[in-house]
């Protein structure tokens, strides 16, 4: 089914996940596991430089949809990590990070719906080092504005093409009269 639209809002990128400091989770889920993950409200955040976490609300509970960058770190198997809706069950059947060798250090920008809940599912197939999650925006139910249908959008284009006519009519009136009077 069609999503309802949204606005894009872009945020400097700040880690929610890093499960190497234990922010956000105090381990990567096990293989062919997944991990339920808290995005909206206050979650803790990984500042840059090593510095503690600290909380801070980076996605609001009204948000429909995150917009991150996952990375995978030193998987030691063949595998692939995927990102879903927190109330997704079951084996996914997509991936948004496949790896072919171990030690590999692997990311990608994933764009999930969130759930009223405001959680993510984070699933494994594989023993990985560490999850890395970083959030680079989110989306909001639009707000403001018109969508224009084909219709409406056909009007416009009849009333700009009327207008751009009547001036050509206008110019070359104001050229003749030029003309004209130029000549007496």
């Amino acid at each position: 089914a069609p999503s309802a639209p949204s606005s894009v809002i872009t945020v400097e990128p700040i880690r929610i996940l890093d499960t190497r400091t234990n922010v956000g989770l105090d381990s990567p889920p096990t293989a062919g596991t997944s991990k339920k993950f808290q995005v909206t409200g206050t979650v803790p955040t990984q500042p840059a430089g090593g510095e503690p976490a600290v909380l801070a609300e980076v996605v609001p509970a009204s948000a429909t949809a995150a917009i991150l960058n996952v990375t995978v770190v030193r998987p030691s198997t063949q595998g692939f990590l995927s990102i879903r809706p927190g109330d997704a069950t079951g084996t996914p059947a997509t991936s948004n990070i496949n790896w072919a060798t171990a030690s590999a250090t692997i990311a990608n920008s994933v764009t999930v719906e969130l759930p009223a809940s405001g959680e993510i599912d984070v699933f494994v197939s594989a023993t990985v080092g560490a999850v890395l999650i970083d959030v680079a925006g989110y989306t909001l139910p639009a707000t403001g504005g018109v969508r224009l249908d084909q219709k409406d959008q056909r009007e416009r284009w009849e009333l700009k093409d009327q207008r751009d006519q009547r001036e050509l009519r206008d110019q070359t009136d104001r050229q003749d009269r030029q003309g004209h009077t130029a000549a007496t």
